[in-house]
């Protein structure tokens, strides 16, 4: 099987629009003066796209620090760091993140259903203990 490797002619110039294809002109080309907007598009996406995924770790790192608390909170033989974590936990709760209007913004930015989320939180949590 033999690869080829061609260029796209999309652009009235030879430019590079953040996807890693050249491209070179072409004169009767229907989409050349798109290219700016394309170019912002696809730069809005990969936004969107770093949004989402840090809103998707600060949930993540939630969820984390309940299950740190369901783990630990009742042992008596905690090493100092850990002590340290669980008590940094239970000054900010994350509980109060998860029943806090932020959260439900973040899910609807997100585009999931919060009470959805909080019951398959819930859940789990109870499966874990």
């Amino acid at each position: 099987m033999t690869v080829r490797s061609e260029t796209i002619n999309m652009s009235p110039g030879k430019e590079d629009w953040g996807c890693g294809v050249n491209l070179r002109p072409m004169k009767c080309d229907a989409i050349s003066h798109y290219g700016a907007q394309i170019a912002e598009l696809a730069d809005e996406n990969k936004d969107l796209d770093a949004c989402q995924d840090l809103w998707r770790t600060v949930i993540e790192r939630a969820v984390m620090d309940l299950q740190y608390l369901q783990r630990f909170a009742e042992r008596h033989d905690l090493k100092k760091h850990e002590l340290e974590k669980l008590r940094r936990i239970e000054e900010n709760p994350p509980t109060d993140f998860i029943e806090g209007n932020w959260f439900e913004e973040i899910c609807e930015y997100l585009q999931v259903d919060p009470t959805r989320v909080r019951t398959g939180l819930d859940d789990y949590l109870e499966q874990a203990a």
